[in-house]
């Protein structure tokens, strides 16, 4: 069931980005989304509060209703890195100091953050 809920999931992520923007499963239960052309940090903040709202209503698994928590964590280039292995570091560690704050929310990763 648990293979079943991450593809899920990963239409759901698709639902709420553009098509020319990527959504990957990154490994385990997480998946990266790339955004494409943002004009401003509010711009991710909005599609990561559409992200929370649309991974937080119940999925209909095999006629069970399940629930979950997400966390997002958000990076940007080139402020918080020029490479995609230096950006993805660091919206994991956005992503982990967002479920230190209650999960289902998101965080913008802050250099200098633990």
């Amino acid at each position: 069931m648990g293979d079943l809920l991450l593809v899920e999931v990963g239409a759901r992520l698709r639902d709420c980005v553009r098509a020319s923007d990527i959504v990957a499963r990154f490994g385990g239960d997480e998946f990266v989304v790339l955004l494409s052309e943002i004009d401003s940090p509010q711009d991710a903040a909005g599609v990561a509060g559409k992200i929370l709202q649309n991974l937080g209503q119940p999925y209909l698994i095999e006629g069970q209703s399940l629930e979950s928590s997400s966390s997002v964590g958000i990076s940007l280039y080139p402020d918080d890195g020029d490479t995609g292995d230096v950006l993805v570091r660091a919206a994991d560690r956005a992503m982990y100091a967002a479920k230190e704050c209650g999960r289902n929310n998101f965080r913008f990763f802050v250099r200098g953050d633990a």
